[in-house]
């Protein structure tokens, strides 16, 4: 009796156990989900902010003070920037060598450097956005993940711009998280470190736990669910996955204490075996007391059938139908079921193995529904976990699956089609969406129906559904192809118009009808050959069309509703069917009115543009002419050497048949003609300012041969063809003039060119000219003396040396002459250094006047003067000398009433190579030549000896001649 208690227990302690086993599976799942979901989420969060930061960085890197390495702009940006963005550290911009030109917050000296960092080494790498490893933020000294991004110029990288994301966000977005008590929440890097934990973060952030066992699980897989002990050696459920796609060195893991995923299961268990260990109890003692008594034996048998029946075994027999009593009806019907039973098993298998057969290998999914309120699922077959990922056995494990896979939109419908269903007893069909394991997006068609008994009882609901999303997918495409043609039918800006195989219209859009003036409701139905104009023009056309099976852009004329003849372009294509007859055609037709139209306006438009283009090449012909001319006479030396350079350009800029350049001498106040070209130009070659119309006026003046006002006193009268004078004047001054003759019939062109070159033209030949004699004065002023007029000392040594070396070149001697005043000193202490003045003035003139024009003359210093001649030998030299010391002797020169008379100098004279091979050698022989004239009693010539070069080249060729420290 206490046996059969207990196996009449035994059944419900194994439901008990296998639903707590089901309920410890189920919060299994529900856990791993959990967990997963959450460590996706915080990966997608961190991918979203891995995104943001490459959008903000490429935004930075194109502002115009980044790229300009704009220090003050850039940290204004930055800090407004970091001010808005909590989970920024920092915002700064270094040059390609590392140098940090601006950060949203203040750095030290010794931090103001790139170089040497990873995310920073790796975009010169590879010119792109660059992801940094863990690092502790410089700025803010808190654990931070560095972004940086290219400031590129021409494909180079020429600065960096970086951002640290502070992880702090992380512990904020865990934070506020839902989670069972007791569950784990981190981000470790790939060393083990700890860089952010919930709960307990300040305890653990920054330590390195790599011989933790859910840190080795985590770096050796880098993603997954396990099981593992957390760091206090506490079993939990963990997930793990890397931190976004682009930061595979960070790792979050989310865990859950296994006594936190199984209580609830555990709690339900308890109470159920409690629950059923008193029940048992309680059968047992009346087991005990009234089984005992009265039906043990046959009990059991009974009992022993039923066990068997309840195994499967329908061939077990009670042994008791024999009986009497109730027990023996009940073992006869023990027996009889258990014979119905074994031969409806029979037949049951036989009829399921068929329609197995036949439900998994239709292609479509079959399910049968039970009739209570959760419509649970009571089969589904495999076909199922084809098409949605989820198992049919986890369909009935978890009534609530197929529904929530069911689109949102859809789930009211699809119920209401299983209750009409039920309430009805007619089959439906209906069409809703389902979700897949991995989220993809399934349409089925299920057709539902009501199975009833043989009694007419309702038992379930059973169904097919079939996969029709390719069908749903080809119907949108064919609705979206449909409308994009109609759209473009209906809105075409050509006209399109469709006829049939006889030629009458069928379809028209709107363009036509503003291009005919008719309505389809006009056309419907009426010949296409009515809106033809010519009727040999439809001819050719049908001809071409039947033959090739289109025409393309055939221009004809076509009649509107109101009578007008328009040209029209039409492109007709044949329209045949599956047998290749013609059932119609297509045409697209375009109003060419206004086309015409416009070609003939672009035809005028075009010939001005050529026309301005030509006026265009001739302008920059006449700008390049004129900045060369520029470019040439800014590279003159002289004046002189502008002449030719102006008539060159002149010839290539105005058509005139002479011209001529007139030069106004500063002196005498007339100009002068100086350079011409072309023919010979008639008047005046010299004639005042006053003489010229044009230089009067201070613009260009012309006249033509009927002209008879203001013609110009220096062309002869009367003129007989077209003149034109250009005045050159720059700052103001009158530097000359640009003179233009031509016959009578070329007037127009020389006016026009003048109307458009005058002022460009005469303003650089100004300027240039101006320059050139500014140029000029100042070459003088450098290289001569202002109060002789001779070369100074620092032109003599410049030529000298250069005399020398061409001397050297020839193999030709070079004479130096060095003449100094007798008795100077007298003359200023006598009559004032103003007649000392004179005196040298005077002296400087003869010199000029007395010399080859190879030689060179220059005053040395003071009353001392030298002569270099070239290529003149020692007789030459020294014949020269002495003329010159003889006419100086007798040089006059008349001072305030008072002639100066007796005028002496003393003479010393050097030669190359004799003398010297050098400058100061020679300057030195001459020197002491001079000494020797001075000591023999002044007023002669004297040579230096060939013998005396020696020992001129131990003493220091003195800056005055020492004998002019004291002029006597």
């Amino acid at each position: 009796m206490i046996l059969l208690v207990f196996l009449a227990v035994l059944p419900a302690l194994a439901l008990i156990l296998y639903s707590s086993l089901e309920h410890r599976r189920a919060a299994m799942a529900e856990a791993k989900k959990n967990v997963l979901d959450l460590v996706m989420h915080a990966s997608v969060y961190q991918e979203q902010v891995v995104e943001g930061m490459r959008h903000m960085l490429l935004s930075l890197a194109e502002l115009p003070a980044v790229r300009q390495q704009n220090s003050a702009a850039c940290n204004a940006i930055f800090a407004k920037i970091l001010e808005k963005q909590k989970i920024l550290g920092n915002i700064a911009a270094a040059d390609r060598q590392g140098k940090v030109y601006a950060s949203a917050r203040p750095l030290p000296d010794y931090k103001r450097t790139s170089a040497g960092q990873s995310y920073f080494e790796r975009v010169l790498q590879t010119k792109e956005f660059s992801i940094g490893i863990f690092a502790i933020s410089r700025a803010t000294g808190k654990p931070s993940l560095h972004f940086a991004y290219p400031i590129l110029e021409k494909g180079e990288v020429m600065g960096v711009v970086s951002a640290s994301v502070i992880l702090d966000y992380l512990s904020a977005m865990l934070a506020k998280t839902q989670m069972p008590a007791g569950s784990i929440l981190g981000v470790i890097d790939r060393e083990g470190t700890i860089l952010v934990r919930q709960p307990q973060g300040e305890q653990w952030v920054g330590k390195r736990m790599p011989e933790a066992e859910i840190v080795k699980t985590v770096l050796a897989k880098e993603e997954g669910v396990t099981e593992a002990a957390d760091f206090e050696g506490i079993p939990c459920l963990f997930a793990f996955t890397p931190l976004g796609a682009r930061t595979q060195d960070l790792f979050v893991y989310a865990g859950v204490p296994m006594k936190t995923v199984f209580a609830h299961a555990n709690r339900v268990m308890t109470r159920n075996l409690i629950s059923l260990g008193v029940t048992a109890a309680l059968a047992l003692v009346m087991a005990l007391i009234l089984g005992q008594a009265f039906i043990m034996k046959r009990t059991n048998a009974l009992v022993h059938t039923a066990q068997e029946l309840a195994a499967g075994n329908f061939e077990v027999r009670s042994g008791l139908a024999h009986e009497t009593g109730e027990l023996g009806q009940l073992a006869g019907a023990f027996d009889a079921m258990a014979a119905g039973l074994e031969l409806h098993q029979a037949r049951l298998k036989e009829s399921e193995a068929k329609y197995r057969t036949l439900v998994e290998q239709m292609p479509a999914i079959t399910y049968i529904i039970a009739l209570d309120e959760a419509r649970t699922i009571i089969y589904v077959s495999p076909q199922v976990e084809t098409l949605l990922g989820v198992s049919s056995a986890d369909y009935q494990a978890h009534p609530d699956i197929w529904k929530n896979q069911i689109h949102p939109d859809d789930v009211e419908n699809a119920l209401g089609v299983l209750d009409q269903v039920q309430a009805t007893g007619n089959p439906r069909a209906s069409e809703f969406r389902m979700f897949s394991a991995s989220g993809a997006l399934f349409f089925f068609l299920a057709e539902t129906m009501l199975v009833r008994d043989p009694e007419g009882r309702p038992l379930y609901l059973q169904g097919v559904m079939m996969d029709i999303t390719e069908q749903k997918q080809i119907e949108k495409k064919l609705q979206r192809a449909y409308e994009y043609l109609e759209n473009i039918f209906a809105n075409s800006a050509d006209g399109i118009g469709i006829v049939d195989a006889q030629g009458n219209f069928q379809k028209w859009n709107k363009a036509a009808e503003e291009i005919y003036g008719f309505t389809i409701n006009e056309l419907l139905g009426k010949p296409a050959a009515d809106l033809y104009a010519d009727q040999s023009e439809r001819q050719r056309l049908l001809l071409r069309l039947h033959l090739d099976g289109y025409v393309r852009n055939y221009e004809v004329h076509m009649k509107r509703k109101d009578g007008m003849i328009i040209p029209c372009s039409l492109s007709i294509r044949l329209l045949r069917n599956a047998a290749d007859q013609i059932v119609g055609s297509v045409t697209v037709a375009r109003d060419l009115t206004q086309t015409k139209k416009n070609m003939a306006e672009m035809q005028l438009i075009n010939e001005k543009l050529q026309a301005l283009v030509r006026e265009s090449d001739q302008h920059n012909r006449e700008v390049t002419l004129i900045n060369n001319m520029a470019e040439s006479l800014q590279s003159c030396q002289s004046i002189e050497e502008a002449y030719p350079i102006i008539g060159k350009f002149m010839r290539k800029l105005f058509a005139a048949k002479a011209m001529g350049l007139f030069i106004l001498d500063p002196t005498s106040k007339l100009l002068e003609a100086v350079a011409a070209w072309g023919d010979t130009l008639t008047g005046e070659q010299v004639f005042t300012i006053q003489d010229c119309w044009g230089l009067r006026q201070g613009r260009v003046h012309s006249c033509g041969k009927h002209d008879e006002e203001l013609p110009c006193h220096h062309l002869p009268v009367p003129q007989t063809g077209f003149y034109a004078c250009l005045p050159l004047i720059a700052h103001g001054e009158v530097l000359g003039l640009l003179h233009f003759q031509a016959p009578a019939g070329a007037a127009a062109t020389i006016t026009t060119q003048l109307q458009r070159l005058a002022v460009p033209v005469a303003d650089h030949i100004s300027l240039s000219l101006s320059n050139i004699r500014l140029r000029e004065t100042l070459r003088h002023q450098v290289m001569h003396d202002p109060l002789t007029g001779l070369f100074n000392r620092r032109y003599l040594e410049e030529t000298l040396v250069r005399e020398i070396h061409r001397s050297q070149r020839k193999g030709t001697p070079l004479g130096v002459i060095m003449l100094d005043l007798d008795h100077f000193k007298r003359y200023n202490d006598t009559l004032g250094h103003e007649a000392g003045d004179r005196l040298l003035e005077a002296l400087g003139k003869f010199l000029q006047a007395h010399v080859r024009q190879e030689d060179v003359s220059c005053r040395y210093g003071g009353e001392e003067f030298i002569m270099i001649m070239p290529e003149a030998p020692l007789e030459v030299v020294r014949a020269r000398a002495e003329e010159i010391r003889d006419k100086v002797s007798k040089l006059q020169v008349l001072h305030q009433s008072h002639l100066l008379e007796g005028t002496t100098v003393s003479i010393g004279v050097a030669m190359f190579p004799n003398n010297g091979s050098k400058g100061e050698e020679l300057l030195r022989a001459a020197d002491d030549a001079l000494y020797q004239a001075k000591a023999a009693g002044r007023n002669r010539v004297v040579v230096a000896a060939a013998s005396q070069s020696a020992a001129r080249q131990e003493k220091p060729l003195p800056a005055v001649s020492p004998l002019h420290q004291n002029r006597a």
